[in-house]
């Protein structure tokens, strides 16, 4: 990995994954480090916020894990790697461990409703494939 940043330092991708694998391996001062490089590149980028706010939450530090994770929710668009029920969801333990239990029932409720009219909509199109289907 370390080869390919240096013949391609400007790569996000490269540089997330990096950050990402540091993460992983808990150098979260490194992770951090390539999450940053990856903001100066693309500053509103969601999949780098939101590893900087998973990096900051296994330090312990929620308030600027939710900060970032904020920021990625409101930047958030279809080609991220991650998705947004999994960001609201991650909102919501931030709030959790800061002891905002209002806001964080308020998320959880806003996911299941999520979840709920997803089943809902799945039950109806497999409903009406078996009445479409012996037509």
């Amino acid at each position: 990995m370390a080869s390919g940043l240096r013949e391609l330092p400007l790569e996000i991708k490269l540089l997330y994954n990096y950050a990402s694998i540091n993460e992983k391996i808990g150098n979260y001062d490194m992770a951090l480090k390539f999450f940053d490089f990856c903001k100066e590149i693309r500053p509103r980028w969601t999949d780098a916020l939101f590893g900087k706010a998973v990096t900051f939450f296994k330090l312990g530090e929620f308030k600027k894990s939710k900060k970032c994770v904020k920021i990625a929710i409101h930047n958030y668009k279809a080609d991220s790697f991650e998705q947004l029920e999994v960001m609201q969801y991650f909102q919501a333990m931030c709030y959790k461990n800061l002891g905002k239990f209002k806001k964080a029932e308020r998320d959880y409720a806003a996911l299941t409703e999520v979840f709920r009219q997803e089943e809902a909509n799945s039950i109806r199109s497999h409903v009406v494939w078996c009445i479409l289907l012996p037509l």
